[in-house]
């Protein structure tokens, strides 16, 4: 089910353009072409202050002076006015790189340097697919003494739209996803999200980039709105030896549906991915993903209801739909590793989750075995651990599909029995990029 809170990973690939700005030789303007520089005085945050040029400094002149003195900041931001008012945005920035050199503290000339660096940057978009069944030993993860347990098949899909474009001299990045899950034999698990994200993108360099993004999100559980969700998120990510490394902060707001036994509830993530090349073999490569969670359930629902629930007869599935509140904190490490001469990906993985309730209690043992809940006076402890097996055959159905394998075992340690738990996963997916 993926609007569970339990912590199954699902990611797709990030694409990140890198862009190289030309930096070389000045061309001589023209003397035909001359342009009159009116430059206004802008006082940064730092202090600096650009006395504008005389009526008589044209283009040519303010070359020969660049020449004479390339290190100085006052000139290069002149000639980059200059140049990027006849539309010569490639050496205007490269004018702008000089000064920010010059001056690396200088708010102001970083604030002009970003403007106009964003001119120059394409429009970027990228589409993921998927689609993939699976099967599943406990899809409802109802404990081993549970006579209920029964092979589940699924089918899930997810298409995410990735956009990167310069509005009104800023970087805008947004992003959509939507995903489906359908269960052939637990139908009640069967559930949707639709998700957008969208905000600017604020480049320190080339290598180092943040992003502030309010987002919104919807997710159903079998035809019924689970939640509506309202967030903020603030990334910040980077290229190190190559590879992509991203952290991220978030906060959202999600309105429950009482109708289901789902309350509203503040969410608090801080998450990574972070990869490194362990060259234990060439082309190898490692991923790791800590994360960090904070549910506060507003005004919870009661942990047992009486009669049925959206699941059905009660079960511990249906305990937890309604997010009590709760801390989460955990990692996700993943190591691929090149076979067949690049023509396969060999991976493994591992997560390991621990999550402590606040204001969940462990059910009775003895009146389970009545089947009777009762609650106790002792709060709910889990310890999640997932191993994990991959195989990939890059561009094995064209250049722009891949097929994989991937195994997981999903096991459940907890101090209430009810919740504990295995669930054997094994499936395979085709992914497309365009």
């Amino acid at each position: 089910m993926i609007v569970s809170d339990s912590p199954t990973y699902h990611s797709f690939t990030n694409r990140r353009t890198r862009f190289t700005f030309y930096s070389g030789k000045w061309p001589m303007p023209r003397s035909s072409n001359r342009i009159l520089i009116a430059i206004a005085v802008a006082i940064g945050m730092s202090g600096t202050i650009i006395w504008p040029a005389t009526a008589a400094a044209g283009a040519d002149e303010l070359f020969l002076r660049v020449l004479a003195a390339p290190d100085d900041p006052v000139l290069n931001l002149q000639f980059a006015a200059a140049a990027e008012a006849r539309g010569d945005i490639r050496h205007a920035l490269a004018a702008l790189e000089r000064a920010r050199n010059a001056k690396p503290d200088d708010r102001a000339i970083a604030a002009e340097y970003e403007r106009v660096r964003n001119k120059l940057l394409p429009t970027v978009t990228a589409v993921v697919a998927q689609v993939g069944m699976s099967v599943a030993s406990n899809g409802r993860q109802l404990p081993s003494t549970s006579s209920r347990r029964h092979l589940d098949g699924i089918v899930d899909s997810a298409v995410v739209v990735e956009d990167e474009r310069t509005t009104h001299d800023v970087r805008l990045r947004s992003r959509i996803t939507l995903q489906g899950q359908q269960h052939w034999e637990n139908t009640e698990l069967t559930s949707g999200r639709i998700a957008v994200e969208s905000g600017p993108v604020f480049y320190v360099n080339r290598d180092l980039w943040m992003q502030v993004a309010p987002g919104t999100a919807m997710v159903w559980l079998h035809e019924k709105r689970l939640f509506n969700e309202a967030s903020v998120a603030v990334s910040l990510g980077g290229v190190l030896g190559g590879l992509s490394q991203i952290a991220t902060a978030r906060y959202g707001w999600r309105r429950g549906n009482e109708d289901i036994q789902n309350a509203d509830s503040h969410v608090f993530d801080l998450e990574g991915r972070f990869s490194a090349n362990l060259s234990l073999i060439a082309g190898d490569i490692l991923y790791l993903q800590p994360r960090w969670r904070l549910n506060q359930a507003i005004d919870p629902l009661p942990q047992v209801a009486i009669g049925q629930t959206v699941l059905g007869d009660f079960t511990a599935v249906a305990r937890d739909i309604s997010p009590w509140s709760y801390q989460e904190y955990g990692a996700r490490v993943t190591y691929f590793a090149p076979a067949l001469d690049g023509r396969v990906l060999v991976g493994a993985g591992v997560s390991l989750v621990q999550r402590d309730y606040s204001n969940g209690y462990v059910l009775d043992p003895a009146g389970l075995t009545a089947g009777v809940h009762m609650l106790t006076s002792q709060k709910r402890h889990d310890l999640y651990l997932e191993p994990t097996a991959h195989v990939v055959f890059p561009r094995l159905l064209g250049p722009k599909y891949d097929f994989r394998i991937d195994y997981r075992l999903e096991d459940n340690h907890s101090n209430d029995t009810s919740r504990e738990f295995q669930n054997h996963i094994i499936g395979a997916r085709v992914t497309g990029r365009y």
